[in-house]
Parts: C-alpha cells; structure tokens; sequence
C-alpha cells in the first residue's frame, strides 16, 4: 500500500475538470489499494459544518464519502482555507485528521504532514489572522450564525483578502523551511511534507545525524501532480502531468 500525498486543489464551482481529475486520482487509489493524504486547502474555501456547505462542494464530498466506504483510506491536515473541518467531519470521510501537524508513520518514514502556512514565522500579519480566524470563539459563531449569512460573508472575505499580503507570498521561505525541518527531526521525522506554497520542491537536510526529507507538494493549478510514498520504503518521488 503506498500512500498518495496531494494539497491545494483549491476546488471551486469554476473547476468542474479539476474535481473530475482528483476523484479519478481517488478511484485509482481505491483499486491500487493506496492511502491519500491531502495537506489542505480542498476547496477554494471549505467550511466544515455541514450546513455550511456550498452545493458544488457536496457531489465531491458524497463521491468521497462513497470511494472511503469502498475501502478508501483518507487523511487530511486543515489548510489556511478550511474551517472547522477537522470538528465537522472527524471519521465521516478521513481516517486520521489534524488542524496543523499529522502523523503518519509508514514502513521506515516517520511522516510529518503539515499544510504550511505556519512556517514561515516573519509572516506576522498571516498568524495573526489564523488566530483570530480559527480561535474557538470564531468557530462558535461558524456554526451557530445562520447559514447563508456565513457562506455570504466568509465567500467575500476570502475573495477581499486574496490580493494582500503579497510580501510573504511571493517567495519560498527557504531558512523557515531549514528551521523546520531541524525541529521536526528533533522530534524524530525523517519526512516532512507540506502543501501552501504551491511550489513542487524536494529538500535534503542533515540535522543530527540523520537525513530529513522535505516535500513541498505543489498546487493542482500546475497539473495533476502528486508525491508517492512507495510501500516497500522506497525514497518518495513526485508523479503526474
């Protein structure tokens, strides 16, 4: 069983093929028998409480659902873009799921899957509004203001902040990554893999003695691509169009 590791579909009621490309990756998955991993950022804006989903959203969501209960086997990490995800859904479609780091341990990888929008510290303004946009108050009122207010009002906001910030989101922050990578191996990882920053990348550290991998999986605007962690410990290695 080797496991699929894909992030930042950012699926949308104007990407009707790409949602057809990853239920087919899942089909395919189903069949191999492989696991899937996906480091956030499903949907372009993904609001966990069921009531808050969007109606394009919920043929994909039922197709999952449909795929798990033939033997599918999911895992999701939150992204910068999905809210009360983890709360709303737990067991409904993924095996394991995380707000911000999973753990995955798969033949002799010790998987740290992560979105990745954390690691980048001098990002200020980013985690000041992760704070304030995810905190347990702001998820209160998510599940509990009316629906259609919510979608309307979270719908425009994302589309208002999609333009800021562009200081911190136009480079890889490469000594963030560093940084990471040497804590991650302090806690005993030798593979971290991250989605967020769009950017198909592989990354090679020593940091006490051992060897860490990183993966930054890149955004499916780019093609269909997809990381794999073969099932007899082979070094993972990137696949797709």
């Amino acid at each position: 069983m080797s496991m699929i590791a894909i992030s930042d579909l950012h699926l949308n009621a104007n990407t009707p093929e790409r949602a057809a490309g990853f239920l087919e990756l899942l089909k395919q998955a189903t069949a191999a028998k492989d696991e899937v991993l996906i480091a956030g950022d499903l949907f372009d804006l993904w609001l966990g409480p069921p009531s808050l989903t969007f109606s394009y959203q919920q043929p994909t969501l039922n197709e999952m659902q449909s795929l798990v209960a033939g033997g599918l086997q999911l895992h999701y990490v939150e992204g910068n873009r999905d809210f009360a995800v983890t709360l709303s859904w737990g067991r409904k479609i993924f095996s394991t799921m995380a707000t911000q780091s999973l753990r995955l341990e798969r033949n002799r990888w010790k998987v740290r899957a992560v979105h990745g929008d954390l690691i980048n510290r001098d990002d200020h303004l980013y985690r000041f509004w992760r704070r304030l946009s995810k905190n347990p108050f702001s998820l209160f009122l998510l599940k509990n203001l009316p629906p259609r207010f919510v979608q309307t009002s979270s719908e425009k906001m994302e589309h208002e902040l999609k333009p800021t910030n562009q200081k911190h989101k136009s480079y890889f922050p490469e000594k963030h990554v560093d940084t990471f990578l040497k804590e991650s191996a302090d806690l005993g990882y030798n593979i971290v893999i991250a989605g967020h920053f769009h950017l198909e990348k592989e990354i090679e550290i020593q940091s006490g003695g051992r060897s860490v991998l990183f993966y930054s999986l890149t955004g499916w605007e780019y093609g269909l691509r997809y990381l794999v962690i073969p099932e007899d410990g082979g070094r993972p290695y990137f696949r797709g169009n």
